[in-house]
C-alpha cells in the first residue's frame, strides 16, 4: 500500500557528481562527426550502446556542452545503488532540478518522493509537471547497464512510455536492458549508435596522435588502427605506451592483449564481472581467431555455446557476429590475445589440446589450411607432416609465399632441419630468385629426405629443375626435365603436385627450345588449375602462355590467354601484380595496334612495377619499351622518349631470342617516330641496330626502306621491300608483313600507280582484319588514307572487322610529311621559341650573335615549312619536338 507521507523536498543522498556531465580531457578527440549527427537528429529516443572504453560518456558530454543543447540537458549518471523505485525517482527528479533553464518556481523543484513506495498517482503528477517544462528538454541517462534491479528498471520503462513529447531521452549503456530495448524500439523515432559507429576512423586516429605529439607514418597508423579496431580504450593504452619510448614500431609490434596495461584494463572492466562458466567458455574458444558455432561447441564442450556467443554480441562484450548465413563470431583482437595468453598461463596442456581439437575439426570439415596452423601450435608432428607439404604447395600455387613463410617460422626449431621444411624453404628462396640460398636448402633437404616418400621426391625434382633454370645451367636443366618426364606428373594422385610439375616442366621445356612439349605442359596445367579452383595458377600460367604464343606468332591464341589471365586477375585485385604482367604486355601491344589510346593507357598502368621488379630481364625490357612508346601516344616529347628507348637497347643482350623479338616489334616503330620528328641521326642509329641484330629479316628491310623513303629515294625503298612482299625475307613479327604492304602501297600511289596501291592495300587488309592490326593504315598520308577508306567500305560486307579500322581512321589524323632533320643547334633554338624572349635576348642567353640566331631561325622555318614563330611552335608540337 502506498504511503501518503512524502519526504521533504530537495536532493538528499544524491551526490552532485551524478548530476554533472564529466568534462572531457583536454587531449580528447572531439568526434565532431558523431556530435553533429546527434545535433542533427530529431529522434525522441537516442541510445548509445557500446563496450566499455568505447567513449560513450565522452561523446555525450561533448554533445551536451554544444551551444544548441547546453542549458536544456539534464545529466544523470546511474550506478548500482539505484535499486528501488523510490531511489530512481529521487535521482531522476534531482537531475531535472539541475536543468539550467528550469524556473525557480517550477513544480518539479517542489516534488518530494514517498518514503516507502510510489504509486500510479505520483508518477502521473510527475509527468504532468514535466509536461509543463518549456521544450525541448533532453534527459541524459549514462551507465544504464548499472541498473539491474527490476523495480528501478520498471521506473525507467515507465518514464519512457509516459514521457511528454518534448522530453527526449538519451541513454548510454554497455548493453540495453531488455525492458528498455523493447520500449525504445516502440518509440516513434529512434536513433541508435553502436560500437561500429563509435570506432575511431583513420583520420581520428591521426588527430589523436597529433594531440599527443606523436608522429607516426602511414604504415604505423594503419597497424595501430588494425590492432585496436578503433576501440577508444585500446587507442588510449597504445598512446600511453608510445609516449613512454621512442621505439614506436616495437610498441606496436608488442601491442596485444597480453601487454600488462591492456590485460589489466580488460580484466577489471570486462572479465571480473563475468560468471565463472562464461569466462571458461571465452578462454577455451580464444584459441581460434574466428568461431563457427559447431567449432565453439567442440572447443567449449557446451551445446549452448552459440546462444552464449550471441548474448555476448548483444551485450557489447567485444564479440562480433560476422555477416553471413551461418553463425560466425570473432573476438576483438585485444580481447582474444588476452584470453589466449591467460589460458596458456593457467593450463599449458589444455591450451595445446584445444589447438589440436581445432586442427582436427578444420581437417574434418575440409579446411586443411586452417588445420595446419593449429597443428603447428599444438606441436602434433604427425599431423603437421601430413598437412605441411600439400598446404605449402597450395600457398605457392596461390601466389601467397608469405602464408607459407609464416607457418614455417612457427615450426619448433627442432623440426626446421627436416627434409620437408628445408624443401619448402628452398621453394621460398626460388620465389625470390635467390639461387644461392635455394641451392643450400635443396642440398640439406636431399640429405634428410627419405627415398621411400614419392611425393617429396617429386617435389624435390621440381625444385631441382627450378634451381637449374634460375642458375642457367643447361646440363642440369636437361637432366631435371628428363627425370620428371620419366615419372609422369600425376602418378601420386595429387592434382596440386601435378599442377606444380606441369607448370615448371613446361617453362623449362620452353627454355630448352622444346616448344611443342612445353606448350602442351602449360595448356594442361591451365586446365588443371581451372578444375582445381586455383585462380592464381590460372593467372600465372595463362599469362605465360600469352607471352609464349605471341612470340611464336599465334597472336589470337595469345590474346585469348592474356584476356583470360586479366579476367581472373581483375576481380581479385591482382591486375597490377607481376604475375599478370606478361598478359598486360600482350594486351597493351594489341591496344597499340588497334590505335585504342584508352585501352593502351589502362594496360600500361596495370603493368605497375613490372618495368623495374619483374623477375626476368625480358619482361622488364618489354614493360619499359611499351611504357615509352605509350608515352609518345600520350603526347610526351619525342627526343627524351627516344633517348630512353636507345638507352634500353644499349643495356639489352642482343643474342637472346626475347630481345630479338622485342626489337622486331619496336625497332621499326622507333625509326618511324624518329623520322617523323626530324631526328634523322637517331633514326639512322636505330636502323643500324635493327640491321645488325636482325640481318636478312623483313624488319631490317622495313627500316632500310623507311630511310630511303625519307631521302626521297623511292626506287631504293621499293627494292628493299620487294623481298618482304615476295616472301624471301622472313618476318619475326607478323605485323611487319602488313606494314611492308602499306608502305609499298604508299610508294606506288606517289607515282600514280593506284591499281598497284589498291592491290597491296587489299593484301594488307586481309592480313590485318582478323587480328585487328589497324595502326599501319592510320600512319599514312591523306591520299593513302582516302584509298584505305574506299577499300574498307568496299570490303566491309565480307570483312566485318574492318568497322574497327573505319573507327580508327575517324579518330586519328594523317601523318605530316617527314621533316628535314634539324641540326643540334637548331633543335636547341627550337626549345626557346615558346618563350617570350626576343631574338636579342635569345642570342645573349646562348652567347652568340643576333645574326647567328636569325640565320638559324630562318633555317628552322624552312625545314618546318612555316613562315613564323607561332606556326613553328605548332608544327614542332605536332611532331613531338616540343
Amino acid at each position: 500500500m502506498a504511503l501518503d507521507i512524502e519526504v521533504a523536498t530537495g536532493d538528499r543522498g544524491v551526490r552532485c557528481e551524478k548530476l554533472r556531465a564529466p568534462t572531457p580531457p583536454g587531449s580528447h578527440v572531439p568526434r565532431l562527426g558523431l556530435v553533429q549527427r546527434l545535433l542533427d537528429s530529431d529522434a525522441e529516443v537516442i541510445t548509445v550502446s557500446a563496450p566499455a572504453g568505447a567513449g560513450k560518456t565522452t561523446l555525450l558530454a561533448s554533445w551536451a556542452a554544444a551551444p544548441e543543447v547546453a542549458g536544456h540537458a539534464a545529466w544523470l549518471s546511474l550506478d548500482h545503488h539505484d535499486t528501488t523505485a523510490v531511489r530512481m525517482w529521487e535521482v531522476l527528479l534531482a537531475a531535472l532540478r539541475g536543468l539550467p533553464s528550469l524556473p525557480e518556481d517550477h513544480p518539479v523543484r517542489g516534488f518530494g518522493v514517498p518514503v516507502g513506495e510510489v504509486d500510479e498517482r505520483f508518477a502521473e503528477r510527475v509527468m504532468a509537471s514535466i509536461a509543463s517544462l518549456d521544450g525541448p528538454v533532453w534527459l541524459v541517462l549514462d551507465d544504464v547497464h548499472r541498473v539491474r534491479a527490476p523495480a528501478a528498471l520498471a521506473v525507467l520503462a515507465d518514464l519512457m512510455a509516459r514521457r511528454p513529447g518534448h522530453l527526449r531521452l538519451v541513454m548510454a549503456s554497455r548493453t540495453d536492458p531488455p525492458p528498455l530495448r523493447r520500449r525504445a524500439g516502440s518509440a516513434q523515432t529512434l536513433l541508435e549508435l553502436g560500437a561500429s559507429d563509435l570506432a575511431f576512423t583513420a583520420a581520428e586516429v591521426a588527430e589523436l596522435l597529433s594531440l599527443h605529439g606523436l608522429d607516426l607514418d602511414q604504415q604505423a597508423r594503419t597497424l595501430l588502427l588494425a590492432r585496436t579496431e578503433g576501440w577508444a580504450a585500446g587507442l588510449r593504452l597504445a598512446v600511453a605506451g608510445l609516449m613512454s619510448t621512442d621505439d614506436h614500431r616495437g610498441v606496436l609490434a608488442r601491442f596485444d592483449g597480453d601487454l600488462r596495461s591492456v590485460a589489466d584494463y580488460l580484466a577489471s572492466e570486462l572479465l571480473r564481472q563475468l560468471p565463472g562458466p562464461l569466462l571458461d567458455l571465452l578462454l577455451k574458444t580464444s584459441v581460434c581467431a574466428d568461431l563457427e558455432e559447431p567449432l565453439a561447441v567442440e572447443l567449449s564442450g557446451r551445446s549452448d555455446a552459440g546462444s552464449v556467443l550471441e548474448a555476448l554480441v548483444r551485450d557489447n562484450a567485444l564479440v562480433v557476429r560476422e555477416a553471413g548465413s551461418a553463425p560466425h563470431y570473432r573476438y576483438h583482437q585485444l580481447l582474444r590475445t588476452f584470453l589466449e595468453a591467460e589460458l596458456r598461463r593457467r593450463d599449458l596442456r589444455l591450451w595445446q589440446h584445444l589447438h589440436g581439437v581445432a586442427a582436427r575439426w578444420y581437417l574434418d570439415v575440409g579446411r586443411p589450411e586452417r588445420a595446419l596452423g593449429h597443428a603447428v601450435t599444438c606441436e602434433d608432428r604427425e599431423l603437421v607432416e601430413s598437412l605441411l607439404g600439400r598446404q605449402g604447395l597450395a600457398a605457392l600455387l596461390d601466389g601467397e609465399p608469405d602464408r607459407l613463410a609464416e607457418v614455417l617460422h612457427r615450426l619448433p626449431s627442432r623440426w626446421r632441419e627436416d627434409a620437408l621444411p628445408q624443401a619448402l624453404r628452398a621453394a621460398l628462396a626460388l620465389e625470390e630468385n635467390d639461387a644461392l640460398t635455394a641451392g643450400l636448402r635443396l642440398t640439406r633437404a636431399r640429405a634428410a629426405a627419405d627415398a621411400r616418400e614419392p611425393w617429396l621426391a617429386t617435389f624435390l625434382e621440381v625444385l631441382e629443375l627450378r634451381h637449374a633454370r634460375l642458375a642457367d645451367e643447361e646440363g642440369r636443366l636437361i637432366a631435371a626435365v628428363d627425370a620428371l618426364a620419366e615419372g609422369g606428373a600425376g602418378e601420386h594422385g595429387d592434382p596440386e603436385l601435378e599442377l606444380y610439375v606441369l607448370e615448371h616442366r613446361g617453362l623449362a621445356r620452353l627454355a630448352l627450345g622444346r616448344l611443342d612439349d612445353g606448350l602442351a605442359d602449360l595448356r594442361r596445367a591451365r586446365e588443371l588449375a581451372h578444375r582445381a579452383g586455383r585462380p592464381a595458377a590460372v593467372v600465372v600460367v595463362s599469362a605465360r602462355l600469352a607471352a609464349v604464343t605471341s612470340a611464336l606468332g599465334s597472336w589470337q591464341e595469345a590474346i585469348d590467354h592474356a584476356s583470360l589471365a586479366v579476367e581472373w586477375a581483375r576481380p581479385r585485385g591482382w591486375d597490377g601484380t607481376l604475375m599478370v604482367a606478361p598478359a598486360n604486355l600482350v594486351l597493351a601491344r594489341q591496344a597499340y595496334l588497334e590505335v585504342d589510346h584508352a585501352r593502351l593507357q589502362r594496360y600500361v598502368t596495370a603493368l605497375g612495377s613490372a618495368a623495374t621488379r619483374a623477375p626476368t630481364a625480358a619482361v622488364r625490357l618489354a614493360a619499359r619499351l611499351t611504357r615509352a612508346f605509350a608515352a609518345l601516344e600520350d603526347g610526351a616529347p619525342v627526343r627524351p622518349a627516344l633517348q630512353e628507348v636507345s638507352q634500353l637497347w644499349e643495356a639489352a643482350e642482343p643474342g637472346q631470342l626475347s630481345t630479338m623479338l622485342l626489337l622486331a616489334t619496336w625497332g621499326p616503330v622507333e625509326v618511324h617516330r624518329a623520322l617523323r620528328s626530324g631526328e634523322r641521326d637517331r633514326a639512322e642509329v636505330a636502323a643500324q641496330r635493327v640491321r645488325r641484330w636482325l640481318p636478312d629479316t623483313a624488319e631490317a628491310a622495313l627500316v632500310a626502306a623507311a630511310l630511303a623513303g625519307a631521302d626521297r629515294r623511292a626506287e631504293a625503298a621499293r627494292a628493299e621491300l620487294l623481298p618482304v612482299l615476295t616472301g624471301q625475307r622472313q618476318a619475326l613479327q607478323a605485323t611487319s608483313g602488313v606494314t611492308a604492304r602499306v608502305v609499298a602501297a604508299e610508294l606506288a600511289l606517289a607515282v600514280g600507280d593506284r591499281t598497284r596501291a589498291a592491290g597491296l592495300l587489299e593484301e594488307a587488309l586481309a592480313l590485318a582484319a582478323p587480328p585487328r592490326w589497324w595502326r599501319p593504315f592510320t600512319e599514312v598520308s591523306e591520299a593513302t588514307r582516302c584509298l584505305v577508306g574506299e577499300l574498307v567500305e568496299a570490303h566491309l560486307g565480307e570483312l566485318p572487322a574492318l568497322a574497327g579500322l573505319r573507327a580508327a581512321l575517324r579518330r586519328t589524323q594523317p601523318v605530316r610529311a617527314v621533316l628535314t632533320p634539324l641540326t643540334p643547334a637548331e633543335r636547341d633554338l627550337l626549345q626557346e621559341l615558346p618563350s617570350l624572349r626576343t631574338v636579342p635576348e635569345i642570342a645573349g642567353a646562348r652567347h652568340v650573335s643576333v645574326n647567328t640566331v636569325k640565320s638559324q631561325l630562318s633555317s628552322v622555318y624552312r625545314k618546318l615549312d612555316v613562315h613564323g614563330r607561332r606556326a613553328a611552335v605548332e608544327v614542332a608540337r605536332a611532331h613531338g619536338l616540343l
